[in-house]
């Protein structure tokens, strides 16, 4: 029982810890996507934000209503991606960190 208990704690634990680095791989996206997210007004910069949507997950999007003209572009208007290259360096250091063999967006 002794064991049993041990290894409990220690799968909170374990789950505790990634879920603080979930969080802060997804902090570390918002803020390199609101850095290079295209400035007019700045309502597409402050729309860029983050939700946990499980305890081990985490959300990050832009609210603004235009943000995936922006990012995808149009037929009128070529893309200026903001989030995917952000989401793109999160995962390399990621791996770099050793802490996922591989990311799947």
């Amino acid at each position: 029982m002794l064991r049993a208990v041990r290894i409990a704690e220690c799968e909170r634990a374990l789950e505790a810890l990634i879920g603080n680095v979930v969080a802060k791989v997804a902090a570390d996206i918002v803020a390199q996507a609101q850095q290079a997210a295209p400035v007019d007004t700045g309502h597409l910069r402050a729309s860029i934000g983050t939700r946990q949507i499980g305890p081990l997950e985490h959300e990050v999007a832009a609210s603004a209503h235009y943000a995936a003209y922006v990012e995808l572009g149009t037929r009128y208007m070529a893309a200026r991606p903001f989030l995917g290259p952000a989401a793109a360096s999160a995962a390399v250091s990621v791996r770099a960190a050793g802490l996922v063999a591989t990311l799947s967006p």
